[in-house]
């Protein structure tokens, strides 16, 4: 792991075990390079070692602590779909190629919520293709 990276790990770890948060502004852009990482797939929930699936808690603390962060928003497509989630996990828009039946191998699971497409709705938990 990279030096930036622990030192990532090292902050979510502080924000995550101290009961309320003292500078909400600082671990908001801590949480948000963490997303990113995520995102960029720098770091994973678990990751397979010598053949067996390791858990990776301080990743999982990280995805908590976003939502302990976040507030409240009102997300809408500005027609039909509207509903409240954490402005620290935004929405985002799907293709149908993103939404088209992967294989067993290929699947991962997003997020316990609903996914709307022109043609296609589905509530969690969804299963979509992994990156």
């Amino acid at each position: 792991m990279s030096d930036s990276l622990l030192t990532l790990k090292s902050a979510i770890e502080h924000l995550s075990a101290r009961e309320t948060v003292t500078n909400p502004n600082e671990a908001r852009r801590t949480f948000l390079d963490f997303r990113a990482a995520l995102t960029r797939g720098e770091v994973r929930a678990a990751e397979k070692v010598a053949g067996h699936w390791v858990v990776n808690a301080w990743v999982k603390h990280g995805i908590l602590l976003g939502f302990r962060l976040g507030e409240l928003q009102e997300m809408s497509d500005g027609d039909v779909l509207s509903f409240v989630d954490k402005d620290t996990f935004p929405a985002r828009r799907l293709t149908l190629a993103e939404a088209d039946p992967p294989s067993a191998k290929e699947l991962t699971l997003r997020r316990r919520s609903s996914v709307c497409l022109p043609c296609l709705s589905t509530s969690g938990p969804t299963w979509m293709k992994a990156r």
